[in-house]
């Protein structure tokens, strides 16, 4: 099924029916959002690890006769690779396709040749001989529900 959808999908954008939802536009505020969440991340956890280390280099000083512990290291970075990987991944994960004008007319189509078929009152009880009179409009109408 993911291989027939991505020939769908490919055959669709190659004739100019549907397009990525989002394009590179979005894309790149996105990546900029991201970039902007990750920096809020960073400080706070710096921040957190640097009253930390505050905090725990006094308790140790006082019970360890000065020996200080950072508690912190790279513990900000970690967060912020973390952070904009993960954004970043979510940012520009393929969420599905979007109609163009071109794609809209062709729905618009099939829909009324669906609504069509739907108002033929004989239509749904045709035996399948019937496709020598129907010709393709009866496998239409099975794909079309």
């Amino acid at each position: 099924m993911r291989k027939l959808r991505a020939e769908v999908i490919a055959d669709a954008r190659q004739r100019g029916l549907s397009r990525r939802r989002f394009d590179q536009d979005v894309l790149t505020v996105l990546t900029v959002a991201a970039a902007l969440v990750t920096l809020v991340v960073a400080v706070a956890v710096a921040a957190h690890y640097s009253h930390r280390a505050h905090g725990v280099s006094h308790q140790v000083s006082s019970h360890a006769g000065g020996h200080s512990h950072s508690g912190g290291g790279p513990g900000w970075l970690s967060a912020a690779v973390v952070t904009f990987a993960l954004l970043a991944a979510i940012a520009h994960t393929q969420r599905g396709e979007r109609d163009t004008p071109a794609g809209r007319a062709v729905a618009a189509r099939w829909l009324g040749l669906r609504e069509f078929l739907r108002g033929d009152e004989t239509f749904r009880e045709l035996p399948p001989a019937a496709v020598a009179v129907w010709d393709r409009y009866l496998p239409y109408g099975c794909a079309l529900g």
